[in-house]
């Protein structure tokens, strides 16, 4: 009807009288119900998008508002999250199984707390089993509260603000769908900028995995062993200094024989196969698939033998095999072949001190301190690796090590500021900083307030560029130092990518600490994108480091948020380090499975997200092809 029919307007408002929503969050669109994306059917419809830290800035916002009158004078403290998920019982842990309960870490309290089974009702279960689905929590009703006692101490407003805590958090707990597995997927992940799948209780059977194929290694294989080891020592060993050149040189002389060794002997063949390249193997008749799969078959088969036996030898054997694949871009059994070193390190008592007087004393002699520092300090090096990679804690937590970091053994050097440039020099430099990632990412994403935020970023900022402008003259020299080693250049383009996993829980936000943090992971993003063209162009024949991918993705995810930026020249600049970045991963993506998931992982991204011109097939064929722009940003 026209407004000449109804000059009041009626029609107009009664057409207007429900809410219009132009944006929701993720659970609401779920339930079909009209929210602002931080209440459940609320009446007022502003969002903000905020593509790199919409999960981080709603939990503080709901964080803030727990702390009232009534929860004070309920609890007798001011409640924090932590407080309130540990003051419920069997919600402090959530482990989600296929049956959609929830395991019950506290059986015994619980029993003892509730009193006799009579009067629990019949959802509690002596077993430790709480039959009480996560996603019932989140359901728009509250009628299931009135039938458990577990929650008649708690009013609707605090059930409420618990409820909105685990929307928030179960995001990061992706469900995947084909294996029937729940894994979690941390902050410094780029992948926990994603919204996953729905989480459903109900999750799809396990489906029957084929069956492996049984290879059998050719007896003329073997005779090319020796070049193996020969790829080992030259490409491999340079970047991932376990082993020493003469144990190299030991194992060559087991060749084709069962020893003690055998398990590590596996695993360094295997390596070897991945970085071989494929004219060697056509030259032996052979493929590279094959002769992967033949070494990688043996070891696994070894393995279940030597899991009981903790020694030197096997923790680099577990070690080196995580490392194997990492760069096959199968992180899943990184991760466990890197649990199993680390445990083993930690049980052989690596990380204690060596020079201390009582030490030493059960130590032979000094070959064999410097080489448990050497194990030690290779296996908390691809430790904290690969927890960035993950998003995960580490398995080797900073505050139970009492050996000296090896930069810090060189700081006690008269000329340490004119070291010359070294793998040795390197190499302690990745791991002195990787040690303080850990440390500052800690004290930033544990904080609850967005004052004291501000604050762990400042202070991480600033402990980043004091570190950094300490180190030799050398290190910080990149203009010299970008032919050396791809591990110098790693060292730089990963110093970078955690100053953006510092800032960015700030990035879109609004605020002069916030613009600030816009500019630096800009900067830092810049940056990555022109030291990877140099990483590309020295050593494009490669395999490239997995922290030099996971760089380029946390880049890449930066230029592609800035394209929404209204600023011509932002949206320009943005637009061509997007292209360029994606190019260099499309490039070592023929050798890097690794790269290859990243690829696909960023175009999952522009597509969820929506953001043009990225989420246009057409943007990717171009970004992929020749033509491609190789100018700077």
């Amino acid at each position: 009807m026209s407004s000449i029919a109804h000059p009041t307007g009626l029609a107009q408002r009664s057409r207007r009288s429900a809410p219009r929503v132009t944006s929701a969050c993720r659970t609401c669109k779920q339930r079909r119900s009209k929210c602002d994306g931080s209440r459940p059917k609320a009446r007022h419809t502003t969002l903000e998008f905020n593509a790199l830290n919409n999960r981080i800035a709603y939990l503080e916002q709901q964080l803030k508002s727990l702390q009232t009158t009534q929860k004070e004078e309920a609890l007798g403290s001011p409640l924090s999250a932590d407080a309130a998920l540990d003051s419920i019982p069997s919600i402090h842990l959530v482990k989600v199984v296929q049956n959609g309960r929830l395991c019950d870490p506290s059986a015994t309290e619980n029993s003892e707390r509730m009193g006799s089974p009579e009067d629990s009702g019949s959802s509690i279960q002596h077993s430790g089993i709480l039959e009480i689905s996560p996603w019932d929590a989140l359901d728009s009703t509250d009628a299931w509260m009135d039938e458990n006692p577990l929650w008649t101490s708690w009013d609707k407003d605090q059930i409420s603000l618990v409820r909105d805590y685990l929307a928030t958090k179960l995001p990061q707990l992706q469900i995947d769908q084909k294996n029937g597995k729940t894994f979690y997927v941390g902050p410094t992940s780029n992948l926990h900028l994603l919204n996953g799948s729905p989480v459903d209780s109900k999750v799809s059977a396990m489906t029957t995995l084929p069956t492996a194929r049984i290879l059998e290694e050719p007896k003329s294989l073997r005779a090319h062993e020796n070049q193996l080891l020969e790829i080992f020592r030259t490409q491999i060993h340079p970047t991932f200094p376990i082993l020493g050149d003469q144990c190299v040189l030991q194992l060559s002389q087991v060749v084709s024989q069962a020893s003690s060794h055998s398990l590590l002997f596996y695993s360094i063949l295997g390596a070897a196969s991945f970085f071989a390249g494929e004219d060697s193997f056509s030259q032996w008749g052979y493929s590279r698939t094959d002769v992967l799969d033949i070494y990688t078959q043996k070891f696994r088969t070894q393995a279940g033998k030597e899991l009981e036996n903790c020694c030197f030898q096997n923790v680099k054997a577990f070690l080196l095999r995580a490392y194997l694949d990492a760069l096959r871009g199968k992180l899943e059994s990184a991760t466990i072949f890197n649990s199993i070193a680390c445990a083993m390190a930690k049980r052989l008592g690596l990380h204690v001190d060596c020079t201390a007087a009582e030490a030493q004393a059960s130590i032979s002699s000094p070959q064999q301190t410097r080489e448990r520092l050497a194990i030690f300090w290779a296996t908390l090096w691809f430790d904290r690796r690969l927890a960035i990679l993950e998003g995960r804690a580490c398995h080797i937590d900073h505050v139970d090590i009492s050996s000296p970091r090896p930069l810090e053994q060189m700081k006690a050097k008269e000329n340490y500021p004119d070291l010359p440039l070294s793998l040795e020099l390197v190499y302690a430099c990745q791991v002195e900083f990787y040690h303080l990632q850990d440390v500052t990412l800690i004290k930033l994403y544990a904080f609850s307030h967005a004052s004291t935020k501000e604050d762990a970023t400042s202070e991480g900022h600033l402990n980043y560029i004091s570190w950094f402008s300490s180190l030799p003259n050398t290190m910080k020299d990149i203009s010299n130092g970008k032919p050396f080693h791809p591990s110098f250049l790693s060292f730089h383009i990963g110093f970078h990518a955690g100053l953006i996993l510092l800032h960015r829980t700030s990035l879109n936000d609004v605020g002069r600490g916030a613009e600030l943090s816009n500019q630096r992971c800009r900067e830092s993003a810049a940056t990555i994108t022109t030291l990877l063209k140099s990483y590309y162009g020295h050593f494009k024949e490669s395999v490239a480091d997995p922290m030099v991918l996971h760089a380029a993705f946390t880049a890449a995810l930066v230029h592609l948020v800035l394209l929404l930026d209204p600023d011509t020249v932002t949206y320009r600049s943005s637009l061509k380090a997007l292209r360029s970045t994606t190019r260099i991963l499309s490039e070592f993506s023929h050798t890097s499975p690794y790269a290859a998931n990243i690829l696909t992982d960023l175009q999952e991204f522009a597509t969820r997200w929506s953001i043009l011109p990225a989420n246009s097939p057409k943007f990717w064929t171009h970004a992929f092809s020749e033509g491609s722009d190789w100018e700077s940003p």
